[in-house]
């Protein structure tokens, strides 16, 4: 098996990229950055808007994961053309190489204006809605007599039938639901709610299987009181992008560890197979030390979204 790894050069990259080897398969890493391949490995030196570099790079690859573009804030037209339009290039290209499996990276920051706990009842549009036929299939499917494919049955469905999805107590982990609606706090997290509608598009129209990975803080440990809540260890990361590339259907799923003090569902990550085995709280005591209990009144930790809620807009950060 030929995975496409886009990004690969990047912080998240790096750390997944030895994570990801296996017996039999082959990475082929895509970067503007020349990367010297291991064992098992491929490079390729591409600009993800170059149409026809990354369609190039999709030959005989049966599966992608795409970390590339830009990982902070910056202006409108940058982000435009290098996060959506580039995002919008991939897929293009995996399409017309017949690859059906692609993992997205998401962000947290797609919703970072949402408190990080939901207020005792959330509106109605926190839960993706079961899948439709697409065109194609809609003459075969008959009303009303198939479960829809490619999506996670919940625990909580009769709750949510009346519109209203019910969430947990504040001290519960895991407060913020599955497929939270979208609250971008930046043109970055705009750019990467746009990167769920395009993966969300490209498997209603096309079929293929696509999971969003709307990823915490992904480094090698917690580096402070909020990553106790939002931390993705890199062993996590790598079990996660494992379970999205035997998925089926649409997923939006939380790249998040199994943190006694997150903010997020592991429900939608179980489902499709991910079984997180770290947790930042064996970090907690050294970082309360050095940086002091988190005041929940604070930005930082009051938000999904953090310090990006309050910096600014467009800038270069």
């Amino acid at each position: 098996m030929r995975v496409l790894v886009t990004g690969a050069a990047g912080i998240v990259g790096t750390m997944l990229r030895p994570r990801l080897a296996r017996p039999g398969r082959v990475l082929r890493l895509l970067d503007l950055v020349p990367i010297d391949p291991g064992p098992g490995e491929e490079a390729v030196t591409a600009d993800l808007t170059d149409e026809a570099a990354v369609r190039a790079a999709m030959e005989d690859v049966q599966a992608v994961v795409h970390l590339g573009g830009l990982s902070r804030e910056r202006p409108w037209a940058d982000t435009l053309h290098v996060n959506i339009h580039g995002t919008y290039v991939l897929l293009e290209a995996a399409r017309q190489a017949g690859i059906r499996q692609v993992v997205l990276a998401g962000s947290h920051h797609a919703v970072g204006f949402h408190p990080r706990t939901p207020t005792p009842a959330q509106p109605s549009g926190t839960v993706r809605p079961p899948d439709t036929a697409r065109p194609s299939e809609t003459a075969a499917q008959p009303s009303g007599t198939a479960q829809p494919s490619g999506m996670a049955q919940s625990s909580d469905t009769a709750a949510q039938s009346s519109g209203m999805a019910q969430a947990p107590d504040a001290e519960t982990p895991g407060g913020a639901p599955d497929y939270l609606f979208p609250r971008p706090d930046t043109f970055y997290g705009v750019s990467k709610v746009a990167a769920e509608a395009l993966g969300s598009l490209y498997h209603d129209r096309f079929g293929m299987n696509v999971v969003v990975m709307r990823l915490g803080s992904c480094a090698e440990r917690p580096v402070d009181t909020r990553a106790l809540s939002t931390w993705l260890s890199p062993g996590d990361g790598a079990r996660l992008v494992e379970a999205s590339l035997v998925a089926d259907g649409f997923h939006v799923v939380w790249g998040v560890s199994a943190n006694t003090r997150r903010w997020w569902s592991l429900e939608e990550g179980r489902a499709i197979g991910y079984h997180p085995e770290d947790d930042a709280e064996s970090y907690a005591a050294s970082l309360i030390a050095d940086h002091g209990e988190p005041d929940p009144a604070d930005p930082v930790h009051a938000l999904v979204g953090g310090v990006f809620c309050t910096r600014e807009l467009g800038g270069i950060w």
